[in-house]
């Protein structure tokens, strides 16, 4: 479920341009507001699948009413809007039941207002569709690098990065249905234009950690089963941190 939340703040307030991890933060807090367990066990262990954890969510960028950029921060004022989705029963419950109860969520050292909180339909899924990122997404291979194993980026046009979309989507939909899809079809696909426009990505600061992510639109051409997990997890790794959401162009 997909669920749009709108913030407001009478006056205008600074947020750091890196804030995802201040986000997460936040969303963390209102899952405890409904239960302390749910949030910590999330937080701490997620769900897993052999080595791997997920936390099956994601969250968009913020998108302010009114902003300014001033060196290292966005100075917002109005409205601002952002985006949480996750096909999880139990973590849309607690995230609802948190922001009913709450007035007021602080992103950093900012607060807002919660101004409205609503449920979002799905989208008619079909075997072709196009989306756009409004949360950029980032992917990672294992190499070795002297003498030590790394997780490099991928770019986006690399064989690399649309097979880990595929199989990270593989992953999560054996975890969150128990079996894997009837059909494990995927083809992605990126106009010339848009490699160029967005092949250099961005550095999101995450705490002490970098992820580099790409904000480029694709079209997806087969399994509906696998799309549709991909809308409502994220695209990609690093889903927690604010990666890999889209909406469909």
């Amino acid at each position: 479920m997909r669920i749009k939340v709108t913030l407001s703040t009478p006056v205008e307030t600074s947020i750091e341009m890196n804030y995802n991890y201040y986000v997460s933060s936040m969303i963390y807090e209102l899952l405890r507001k409904s239960s302390t367990q749910y949030s910590t066990k999330l937080h701490e262990s997620g769900y897993t699948l052999g080595n791997k954890k997920f936390k099956l969510f994601t969250f968009s960028n913020l998108f302010p009413e009114k902003y300014k950029v001033d060196k290292n921060y966005l100075n917002v004022q109005g409205k601002l809007v952002f985006y949480i989705t996750s096909p999880m029963r139990e973590f849309v419950l607690h995230l609802a039941e948190g922001l009913l109860s709450a007035q007021r969520v602080n992103i950093g050292k900012s607060e807002f207002f919660i101004e409205t909180v609503e449920a979002l339909p799905e989208p008619k899924f079909s075997r072709e569709m196009s989306f756009r990122c409004i949360s950029p997404i980032a992917t990672t291979t294992v190499e070795e690098v002297d003498g030590k194993k790394r997780a490099i980026p991928c770019a986006p046009g690399s064989t690399k990065f649309a097979e880990n979309i595929k199989n990270n989507l593989i992953r999560k939909y054996y975890l969150i249905y128990g079996r894997l899809p009837d059909d494990l079809s995927l083809d992605i696909e990126f106009d010339e234009r848009d490699l160029e426009k967005y092949g250099r990505g961005k550095l999101i600061k995450f705490k002490e950690v970098f992820i580099k992510a790409y904000s480029i639109p694709f079209t997806l051409r087969g399994s509906i089963e696998l799309m549709k997990v991909g809308y409502e997890c994220g695209f990609g790794e690093k889903n927690s941190a604010g990666c890999g959401m889209v909406e469909r162009r």
